[in-house]
């Protein structure tokens, strides 16, 4: 292998690792946040695993709404 294909491997597996991390970050913030029904967040779920990066990032902003009426001063990305 070349020194180009070794290294696009690991950006490769470097985003794959960020991606189940994040997704399974943010399916357990919703998993336990009580402002949305069962079926909003069946489509949140679909949302977080079949978009890498970008669907975390939006469920994450819709997630957010609830969490700062909660906590005033919150960072999502620091204090989850």
């Amino acid at each position: 292998m070349a020194p180009i294909e070794i290294a696009l491997l690991i950006a490769l597996v470097f985003l794959a690792v960020f991606h189940v991390y994040a997704a399974a970050f943010t399916s357990w913030h919703l998993s336990k946040s009580a402002y949305f029904e069962p079926g909003q967040k069946y489509a949140q779920y679909v949302i977080i695993w079949l978009l890498p990066i970008i669907g975390v990032a939006i469920v994450l902003n819709v997630l957010s709404s609830d969490v700062r009426y909660r906590r005033p001063g919150w960072v999502p990305w620091l204090d989850f």
